[in-house]
C-alpha cells in the first residue's frame, strides 16, 4: 500500500520556483506599467507603482540570494542583475 504524496505547502512551491515567480511578477508589473501609462493615462507616480512593486517583490529576494551566495564566497554573473536591479532604482529606470 503507497501512501499519497504530499503536497508542497505554498511557501515551499514559491520556493521550488522562485525563478518562475519573480520572472512572472516582473512580467505583470511591466505589462500594468504600459497600460496605465498608455492606455489608461495617468501620473507618472500611479504608473510607476506597478514596477516598484515588481522591483520590491521580485528584486528584494534576488539581492537576498546574492547576499548568501557572496558570503560563501560565490560570485557568479547574478551579481550583474543585482547590480542593475540597485543601479535601475538611483537612476528612476525602472523598466531596466
Amino acid at each position: 500500500m503507497t501512501l499519497p504524496s504530499a503536497r508542497p505547502s505554498l511557501v515551499q512551491w514559491l520556493l521550488l520556483h522562485h525563478d518562475t515567480v519573480v520572472a512572472s511578477i516582473a512580467l505583470a508589473g511591466i505589462a500594468t506599467h504600459l497600460l496605465l501609462r498608455f492606455a489608461v493615462g495617468t501620473s507618472e507616480f500611479v504608473f510607476d507603482l506597478p514596477l516598484w512593486f515588481a522591483l520590491v517583490l521580485g528584486g528584494i529576494p534576488v539581492l537576498i540570494e546574492l547576499g548568501v551566495s557572496a558570503s560563501r564566497g560565490k560570485f557568479g554573473a547574478d551579481w550583474l542583475a543585482g547590480l542593475s536591479i540597485v543601479t535601475s532604482i538611483f537612476l528612476n529606470e525602472y523598466l531596466a
